[in-house]
């Protein structure tokens, strides 16, 4: 390919189609044919003999790679053997060409966590808390961290950012390069059927663990970015979804799917030393959730995902901290009753590193409390629904509670009463995945992490 002027590098190698090799040595200005300041450009062939190409000519120049260049030799200048040559050396020279420039591609690409880690500067902590009290201000702050964060070339992202104050959590969705979008080229090869150069991938198992690791590192490198950001007074845990694009072979649609989902506290993340882990380790210390290979861009249920016109977390007030023997839980303000329940499953999950949140009251679409167990084997979306009655729970509410579950993809729900159930709540509810807690076992449940209160129902 034909040079400009501003590419040329001095003492770098170049070829001359009409002469061969030779080094490039600057620009001088002759006169020639009584015409002064003729701007040329000086290269140099073997034995030092010199040639002084004018502008005019500088398409004759092409660039050749160094360690091909020192392998063949400068050309003799005047040379009539060289033309022979000089087909087969530019494609000898492309080949090495391409070939150097896809493997510091993948390289760049086998290295996006550490050099992300080595060349993070655009984080400093006072920017963010201009943004204090503006969710919608601090979406866009995170995503503009994870925008400006400079990645190799030929890595596109798409971010949308979801920032919930009240229970310092980010969700984040991510766009992750699909397969065809990582380079995945070792070599070139010159075809003589098609008269040109074809590709060389890298063999499928080579490709698996190397799209694997990509995937890995962006999630790793976003979430630290991410928290270096924002001081722990406003970030206190990252969801983050990884997806793909791509197109169904089957049927030729676009299609996007969520390859990997992990919601991580900070007070975790904070402890890895990403210089010395070993990526899906580390993905799977922190309960990330993902199918087989990744290349086969498999679809996973994200652990918490951006839902615009769902706004029912809010935080906790307490309730369980408050608690003594001489509350009796069938007489507790119904809200603080299922603040109550939510803190209690916030207790329970905790202990497998989960996460419980409690639901607005007012508008809950029949759930008091969600929890994500981010096991990737026996974890999923669990909804708490809590009913402080002090007569018996119609099987109607397991019923509403299995709607909801389906509804909201929820792998299991959970029923908790002050109160009894009755042989048909139980019978509903025995091959399905629901768990219905009486009183009992409430309070069986909240002795075991150390609360005491009783239950007494009024009588009618």
């Amino acid at each position: 390919m034909a040079i400009k002027e501003e590419d040329l590098v001095q003492d770098n190698y170049y070829v001359h189609s009409n002469h061969g090799v030779c080094l490039y040595k600057g620009i001088k200005y002759l006169t020639v044919r009584n015409i002064e300041n003729i701007k040329c450009y000086c290269l140099i062939f073997l034995d030092g003999e010199s040639l002084y190409v004018p502008n005019d000519q500088l398409d004759l120049i092409t660039e050749c790679d160094k360690q091909y260049g020192q392998n063949i030799g400068l050309t003799k200048l005047g040379n009539i053997r060289w033309k022979n040559k000089y087909n087969k050396i530019l494609l000898d020279n492309e080949i090495l060409t391409k070939t150097k420039k896809s493997l510091l591609q993948i390289k760049a690409y086998e290295n996006i966590l550490m050099n992300g880690v080595k060349n993070n500067k655009i984080v400093l902590e006072q920017y963010y808390k201009k943004y204090i009290g503006d969710d919608k201000a601090m979406n866009n702050f995170i995503e503009s961290v994870l925008q400006k964060s400079t990645y190799p070339e030929g890595y596109n992202k798409d971010i949308e950012v979801e920032y919930e104050a009240s229970s310092k959590t980010a969700i984040i969705n991510y766009r992750i390069p699909n397969t065809v979008e990582v380079p995945n080229t070792i070599k070139y090869k010159y075809d003589s059927l098609i008269e040109g150069l074809i590709e060389i991938k890298m063999k499928d198992k080579e490709f698996n663990k190397y799209y694997e690791s990509v995937v890995f590192q962006s999630t790793l490198r976003s979430i630290k970015e991410v928290f270096d950001a924002i001081g722990n007074d406003i970030l206190d845990t990252i969801v983050f979804n990884g997806l793909a694009e791509d197109i169904d072979k089957k049927t030729g649609n676009n299609f996007t799917s969520c390859i990997i989902s992990l919601m991580v506290p900070r007070s975790q993340f904070e402890k890895i030393n990403l210089t010395q882990i070993s990526y899906k380790d580390c993905i799977l210390y922190l309960k990330g959730i993902f199918v087989g290979q990744l290349q086969q861009l498999s679809p996973v249920k994200p652990i918490l995902d951006i839902n615009r016109n769902d706004r029912r977390f809010i935080s906790n007030k307490g309730i369980l901290s408050e608690l003594d023997e001489g509350v009796n839980l069938a007489e507790m303000d119904w809200e603080d009753f299922e603040y109550l329940v939510r803190e209690l499953f916030e207790k329970i999950f905790s202990d497998d590193g989960s996460e419980v949140r409690v639901t607005q009251a007012s508008r809950d679409g029949g759930v008091d409390a969600v929890a994500f167990d981010n096991d990737p084997i026996k974890g999923g979306k669990f909804i708490i629904q809590a009913k402080r009655y002090n007569n018996v729970v119609s099987v109607s509410a397991s019923r509403d509670l299995y709607g909801t579950v389906i509804n909201e993809g929820a792998v299991k729900g959970i029923l908790v009463t002050t109160s009894y159930f009755g042989n048909d709540s139980r019978e509903f509810a025995k091959d399905k995945p629901i768990t219905l807690i009486d009183g009992s076992n409430l309070v069986y449940l909240l002795n075991k992490y150390g609360y005491k209160a009783h239950i007494k129902l009024k009588k009618k």
